[in-house]
């Protein structure tokens, strides 16, 4: 039986997300305001986004369209395409929404998608192995690309996605009483424009050794100018984040008027949560 299900009066007896009070609902709304706001900041330096994450899913359709009898490197090539475009655009997402911390972790999981994508274009041995359920730890693929200069990234990057005291400044502000945290986006533009540039150094790392396997027998030949043309593009992209003034003293003076109201009266009283044990324990099933 559905919570809202009432046979005589159609008015739910569980709130939800209808109610005035609701944190989650507040916290969606306020989000996406933060997205209006870094999207007009942030301007037409996203275009690099755009570019070149866009090209990744066009590199998994030139194998598909015009390599013949594909092996089991090219089924890993355009799967693990798949899930780095995927897995950048959610980051992209994200990080729009200033959902910062929440972004690095996703690029994070790029950059080991695209590691072992490279480990597979160079070893069609490992590619077949994974093709058949071995699975490869991001350290060991990390050791067996030893020229590629990703460790010190990775590290700086796994710091803010586990719950370390690093990534307090990404979630929190400081005041003059302490500390204010966030339940939401915030305008972070600085924070997102670098995290922007990590993301684009790691597909042009992608892009890069993708054109290497792959030049003679997919059309690729532009690349090396796209990629340059990308680097380009991505130190002007930070140049311009370094005129930006920190994120913590843009939010300051913001977050020093916010006052943390006592908590409203609770939307579900005795009686409505007596009315749903009732439903649970005759349907056994909860349908908010």
């Amino acid at each position: 039986m559905d919570l809202a299900d009432d046979k005589d009066n159609k008015e739910s007896i569980w709130p939800g997300r209808q109610s005035t009070n609701n944190t989650v609902g507040g916290a969606i709304e306020a989000t996406e305001k933060v997205q209006e706001q870094l999207d007009e900041t942030l301007g037409d330096y996203v275009d690099i986004v755009y570019i070149f994450l866009g090209m990744v899913p066009n590199a998994s359709r030139r194998i598909i369209t015009e390599i013949n009898g594909q092996s089991d490197q090219e089924h890993c090539a355009v799967l693990h395409a798949s899930r780095v475009f995927s897995t950048g655009l959610s980051a992209f997402i994200l990080l729009r929404k200033g959902l910062i911390i929440d972004a690095i972790t996703l690029v994070r999981s790029v950059l080991e998608g695209v590691t072992q994508s490279i480990l597979f274009l160079r070893d069609p041995q490992a590619a077949s192995a994974w093709l058949a359920g071995k699975r490869y730890s991001p350290s060991d693929v990390r050791k067996k690309l030893t020229d590629i200069p990703i460790k010190k990234l990775y590290d700086a990057l796994t710091t803010i996605a586990h719950h370390n005291q690093q990534a307090i400044a990404l979630h929190s502000i400081q005041v003059e009483e302490g500390y204010a945290i966030s339940y939401s986006g915030s305008y972070r533009p600085k924070g997102a424009a670098k995290l922007i540039a990590v993301l684009i150094d790691i597909i042009l790392i992608y892009l890069h050794q993708f054109y290497i396997h792959y030049r003679g027998r997919l059309s690729v030949d532009a690349w090396p100018l796209m990629i340059d043309l990308g680097t380009k593009m991505n130190q002007r992209l930070r140049d311009w984040t370094d005129t930006l003034p920190e994120d913590q003293d843009t939010l300051a003076p913001y977050a020093a008027t916010w006052k943390t109201p006592p908590m409203p009266p609770s939307v579900i009283d005795a009686d409505t949560l007596k009315k749903v044990l009732e439903v649970i324990s005759k349907d056994g099933d909860l349908k908010p």
